[in-house]
């Protein structure tokens, strides 16, 4: 049970399996090449809505083991919802107090995690780690692109390779071809304690980019 202004992780699976509690639990989000959004709530055809419930009713939802302590499997925040205990006056009076609503945030930096419309800055954009964690922009920022020395030099990087031996002299001195420099690679893991799921960014162009299919995805909520 989650004690009352308690902080919660949002993650604890992996992404796949967020999806899929999320469409199970009616959640409306859906994870693609854009990242996860909002799907199903849109107005549109009566037909079309019938058929997506009953394509809802026929997926199984998967049974999982329940999420670590301080975690949470989804954006419900009613499943942490915790029973405070009644507190009673001398005179038998049920004594009134202000209940404190559990919030998720960051898996990194602990900071309250917004929803899309509640955005102040870009920093506060969030994103999903394969493995189901959750992370705003300002933290991911800092874990995929190397700063320590050590993890400049854990970057795998590829020599410049040409593509043809120096040209030879004929009627005139051709230049060899440079092929296209593979990018440099950077491995990094979830900032979680206990989790690791690598991930990898690439240098493109001086600055560190997520490698497709394998950083994170952006979230909509």
């Amino acid at each position: 049970m989650a004690a009352p202004g308690q902080r919660f992780f949002l993650g604890d699976n992996n992404v796949e399996h967020f999806m899929m509690n999320a469409i199970g639990a009616g959640m409306g989000l859906f994870i693609g090449p854009g990242g996860v959004g909002r799907a199903f709530g849109g107005a549109g055809p009566a037909r079309a809505e019938a058929d997506i419930e009953t394509i809802l009713r026929s997926v199984e939802v998967p049974k999982y083991p329940p999420p670590t302590a301080g975690f949470m499997a989804s954006f419900d925040m009613e499943e942490a919802q915790s029973k405070q205990a009644i507190e009673i006056d001398d005179n038998g009076v049920v004594k009134k107090k202000k209940r404190k609503q559990p919030i998720l945030v960051c898996a990194k930096c602990k900071d309250p995690l917004l929803i899309s419309e509640a955005y102040r800055t870009p920093a506060d954009r969030v994103w999903a780690l394969r493995c189901g964690h959750i992370i705003d922009q300002k933290c991911l920022d800092e874990i995929q692109a190397p700063r320590s020395i050590m993890e400049m030099a854990s970057v795998d990087k590829h020599p410049d390779v040409l593509d043809e031996q120096p040209a030879k002299r004929r009627k005139g001195l051709r230049k060899a071809k440079e092929q296209e420099k593979p990018a440099d690679e950077y491995t990094w893991k979830c900032p979680v304690e206990g989790c690791g799921k690598r991930h990898m960014s690439q240098d493109i162009g001086g600055s560190w980019v997520m490698v497709e299919g394998e950083g994170a995805l952006q979230v909509y909520a």
